[in-house]
């Protein structure tokens, strides 16, 4: 099978999927479920030819996705280039055509895996995204929308990485970016019910009922963690660390 899948880059798309798709599906689940019955070699080229797969047409990168996300404690160690994972899948968990929800499902699933395994690396990449000025509103709800999905998941493990899930999400609130701040103030608003504090202060007045987006993740935070607290009058956030350290954050000017 190895011989098989090794000139795999020398084909096209529809060429891997038909005369190699069997093979990567038997392979990837007989490495996930033994993994000492696959060479690391053999490991490796499936999982390249996976990855390269999730460019595929869709029907193809959700099998792919799928497969990395179940076997990912096995093709960790192949995958040479984490951060442009992350950014290869964000894109594909935004389109909001029903017939590709499979594949937002499946991305994101991947997503949290990743995430889980290599948690710091990339809170990183996440917080140089929201840094990057041409990205588009679209895309920066997507990485907030994705990193709360992570969170919910995977509070317990989340746990630790608080201060940098903090400062991911107030990335877009920095005061000396107005215009992305105005923008981002309605990607982290909280909902009017069932609230432990009220964060309706942080909004300007302007901004729209009709631009107000629905990922919550300050507020999210706020109802998942009990080391979380927002102060409405002071507009401040607290977050209690691992250390025993209480960090504040003044959302006014995001400090």
């Amino acid at each position: 099978m190895t011989d098989v899948i090794a000139g795999w880059m020398t084909l096209s798309m529809d060429d891997v999927v038909t005369r190699l798709g069997s093979y990567l599906v038997v392979l990837s689940i007989l490495g996930t479920c033994f993994p000492g019955e696959i060479s690391p070699s053999c490991a490796r080229q499936v999982c390249d030819v996976l990855v390269a797969c999730l460019h595929g047409p869709s029907h193809v990168a959700i099998v792919a996705a799928e497969l990395l996300a179940k076997g990912l404690l096995l093709f960790r160690p192949h995958l040479t280039d984490v951060g442009q994972l992350v950014l290869q899948l964000i894109p594909l968990t935004l389109d909001d055509d029903v017939a590709k929800s499979r594949l937002k499902q499946a991305s994101m699933r991947l997503l949290v895996e990743v995430g889980t395994c290599e948690a710091s690396f990339v809170l990183t990449v996440l917080q140089q995204e929201m840094n990057v000025s041409d990205r588009s509103i679209a895309y920066r709800e997507g990485v907030l929308v994705y990193l709360m999905t992570w969170v919910n998941l995977q509070f317990r493990h989340m746990v630790r990485h608080l201060p940098a899930v903090v400062d991911t999400v107030l990335t877009c609130l920095d005061p000396t970016k107005p215009d992305r701040r105005k923008k981002c103030l309605a990607m982290v608003r909280s909902s009017a019910s069932d609230t432990k504090t009220d964060m309706y202060l942080i909004l300007p007045p302007d901004i729209s009922d009709s631009s107000r987006q629905s990922t919550k993740c300050l507020h999210d935070l706020v109802k998942r963690f009990p080391m979380v607290d927002f102060h409405k009058a002071t507009q401040r956030l607290a977050v209690g660390t691992m250390d025993g350290v209480i960090l504040l954050y003044d959302l006014r000017m995001v400090q």
